[in-house]
């Protein structure tokens, strides 16, 4: 790819802005990454776009054969908390979509473009893609209550005594011992002391 910039990343970039993205999130970066998690190469149009799940080192080989554009390994991170973090935020994308209750750490994690958009890199530039922007950004909220309803039901979900409200962790192995220490051990371990006094 020439240093000019593809007809793509400019269409990908005029979408997100019409989406209200912050500047950080309609850079070239950004753009790449809509156009990576849609599967739309250098030599195809938005048109071609599809609900496909990409880890994100996948999206940056694809980035780097499609488009040219080689991010180092540490660019990863970058990516994924600059960049994807704002996209499932307006509801661009969801994390997981195969497995909710994947552990945060996992190295299957993946990320998915929402129905919406896809429609929206479908039907692009033609008449009626800002009216299917407008209705997005109209229901973000209620989207992404009704997406997180679906992630609460997957997270382990710790009692602490005397606490106004409870925690809600992230499913995972990991966190599910979390929440047995605190229920099985840490509360064995109050009985035992309030008895201790009487």
């Amino acid at each position: 790819m020439t240093d000019s910039i593809h007809p793509n990343v400019k269409a990908a970039q005029e979408i997100l802005k019409e989406l209200g993205l912050p500047n950080a999130q309609t850079n070239e970066r950004a753009a790449l990454t809509l156009l990576s998690l849609a599967g739309v190469g250098s030599n195809q149009s938005l048109k071609d776009s599809k609900p496909e799940l990409h880890r994100t080192v996948d999206l940056m080989e694809f980035m780097r054969i499609e488009y040219g554009k080689d991010y180092k390994a540490n660019t990863r991170e970058v990516i994924r908390r600059q960049t994807l973090h704002q996209f499932m935020q307006h509801y661009l994308v969801t994390k997981n979509r195969d497995h909710l209750e994947r552990a945060t750490n996992s190295g299957l994690t993946n990320y998915s473009l929402n129905e919406e958009i896809l429609q929206i890199l479908k039907i692009y530039p033609n008449n009626g893609w800002k009216k299917l922007v407008k209705d997005l950004v109209n229901n973000t909220a209620m989207l992404m209550h009704k997406h997180k309803r679906r992630i609460a039901k997957s997270q382990v979900i710790v009692n602490l005594p005397n606490a106004a409200a409870t925690l809600r962790l992230s499913a995972g192995a990991h966190n599910q011992l979390h929440a047995d220490i605190v229920h099985k051990f840490y509360l064995n371990l109050l009985v035992k002391k309030h008895k201790s006094f009487i």
